[in-house]
Formats: C-alpha cells, sequence, structure tokens
C-alpha cells in the first residue's frame, strides 16, 4: 500500500500519524524461516543476514508483516548510511558491513497472521495485532504513532533531522499495491547546495528518463 504526497503536516482525529522511515520498504514473510522481499519482489534476505530471524522475534506461528529497512544513527535513521548496504553482493563485504553498518526493521503494518489475512481488518485493529506480535529487539522495533496531532510530530521530526511524517486514516483497510488517499506522505524539505557527480539509468516508469543522482555535499567548505 502506498501514500499520497500531499503539503503540509495536519490535524485530525480521523488520523493517526507516525514517522516516515527512510529506508528500503520490505515485506517479512515468516514463519519456520524469514524471507525478506522488496518493492519489486525480490528475495533480500541475503543482504541483511542479521535480520534472517526476524520470526523468532514474532509470537506467532506464520506472519507478513510490511515495513521498511533502515540505518540508525543515535535512534534517526540515514539513508545515507543505509546505501552502502543496499548493493553488497559479495558474501564477505555482507558479513563485514553486518558489524560496522547493522540496520534494523521497522514493522508497521500486518497483512497476514497464522493462516488469515489481516488486510480487511481496519487500521487500529492490524496495528493493535502487530503491537502484540511483536517482540522488540535491535533488530526489529514498532513504528511509534500518535493520534490526531500531526503538526506536532511533524515539529519533533523536523527537530530530529527525519524525513517527514505519514498519516493513516483509521478504519481503512490495506490496499496492496494501490496508491490512495487513507495513507498520506507529509514531508519535511531540507535545503542544502550539491555537487552532481553522475546518474544511474531509470527502470519501469522511470525508463526514459534517469533513476538516481550521485551528488557530494559541501563540508567545511
Amino acid at each position: 500500500m502506498l501514500a499520497t504526497l500531499v503539503e503540509e503536516p495536519f490535524d485530525d482525529e480521523r488520523f493517526i500519524f507516525e514517522p516516515k522511515w527512510d529506508g528500503v520498504r520490505t515485506l517479512a514473510l515468516c514463519s519456520d524461516e524469514t524471507l525478506l522481499q522488496s518493492r519489486r519482489g525480490h528475495d533480500v534476505t541475503g543482504t541483511y543476514p542479521e535480520l534472517g530471524r526476524l520470526h523468532q522475534q514474532l509470537v506467532a506461528l506464520d506472519a507478513i508483516v510490511d515495513g521498511e529497512i533502515v540505518a540508525l544513527i543515535d535512534g534517526i535513521p540515514s539513508f545515507e548510511r543505509l546505501q552502502s548496504r543496499i548493493n553488497l553482493q559479495n558474501k564477505h563485504d555482507v558479513e563485514r558491513a553486518t558489524k560496522s553498518l547493522p540496520v534494523t526493521y521497522i514493522a508497521f503494518d500486518l497483512l497476514y497472521l497464522d493462516g488469515r489475512s489481516t488486510i480487511e481488518e481496519p487500521l487500529e485493529r492490524r496495528k493493535e495485532m502487530l503491537e502484540k506480535l511483536v517482540v522488540p529487539s535491535r533488530h526489529i522495533q514498532v513504528s511509534p504513532s500518535i493520534h490526531s496531532d500531526g503538526r506536532s510530530l511533524a515539529a519533533e521530526v523536523e527537530a530530529r533531522h527525519m524525513e517527514g511524517i505519514v498519516a493513516k486514516r483509521l478504519g481503512s483497510p490495506y490496499r496492496p499495491g494501490k496508491r490512495t488517499r487513507e495513507w498520506l506522505k507529509i514531508k519535511v524539505t531540507h535545503e542544502a547546495d550539491v555537487v552532481v557527480g553522475g546518474w544511474s539509468a531509470g527502470e519501469g516508469s522511470r525508463a526514459e528518463s534517469f533513476g538516481a543522482l550521485l551528488v557530494g555535499a559541501y563540508e567545511d567548505g
């Protein structure tokens, strides 16, 4: 399920609000083992071996959890730090990175639990089940959320230099693959002067243009 971008944070009793985690969107399919699946459907378990036992942190026989893989620095996600992990293929490099650049799985939704789909359950019920399901550890946490007060959370994440917030409408089901206004993302904008050093080719809807820029930031002039 995808969020629609809106311009300004807001307060609304029909919504809950949570931080927008600056990481890699990933499904955790957990039973006797853990399979991490990217948004494109690729198996990325081998890229993040420290997350390969998430199933041991769930009070369930089997479950599918939606969340984000992040690299935290003092509790704040750093996508720049995470980028050093995303494309690693060599087993030795991956093993070394698990020690120098550890990652955490931030769980924020529940799609399936013990033989039953939960996507038609209202958002607040899925959140309640997720809280009871996850045993927090350094490898998995549940995303915190607050009710109605989006502006204060936006101010807090801005002070912490995080990416933004996500508003999710109470009572809404989980809509796989759909971008709706039941989930709204609000970014906290930061400006910076950077030097463009290169670019990568686009894929999918960006196949006719570029996918990403490689930029450098100024430090000490």
